[in-house]
């Protein structure tokens, strides 16, 4: 296989959240340095297949980076985070007809830079740390929902 250019993100970012729906990808939240410092973005951006475009989407609550996110039957969500202050325990479910964030949870525990999978009706989050800039938080604990 081979790789090349897609279009662009409307912004450079990282850390941000992704997630392939039908018809459409998502990319959401995530950070840059705009302005000589991090910024935590709340933009979502969905990336259409058939325009072969991005178009702008439903703004996420709060800036948010670092966590993880899993599509679902209900559609994307994403798990925990960070906004540049604290790590983030709420949970966000994407409602494309609503153009809208929805609450969806409420993590146990902080949890950064962890991975999420949907199988059956659970969700499994592996691993993460509380603090992304402190990675002797890591721990091995999966949590299933």
């Amino acid at each position: 296989m081979t790789w090349q250019d897609g279009p662009r993100l409307p912004v450079s970012a990282a850390g941000g959240f992704a997630a392939s729906l039908p018809g459409e990808a998502v990319y959401a939240g995530g950070t840059c340095w705009r302005t000589g410092a991090r910024e935590y973005l709340d933009a979502a951006n969905v990336y259409r297949w058939s325009s072969n475009s991005w178009h702008t989407g439903p703004r996420l609550p709060s800036g948010l980076a670092y966590g993880a996110s899993v599509v679902t039957r209900g559609g994307m969500e994403i798990l925990g985070g960070a906004d540049g202050k604290a790590s983030s325990r709420k949970c966000w479910r994407l409602d494309l007809k609503k153009q809208a964030w929805l609450p969806c949870g409420v993590l146990p525990r902080d949890v950064v830079l962890s991975r999420a999978e949907a199988v059956r009706n659970e969700i499994y989050l592996f691993g993460g740390a509380k603090d992304s800039a402190d990675l002797t938080t890591c721990t091995a604990e999966v949590i299933v929902r």
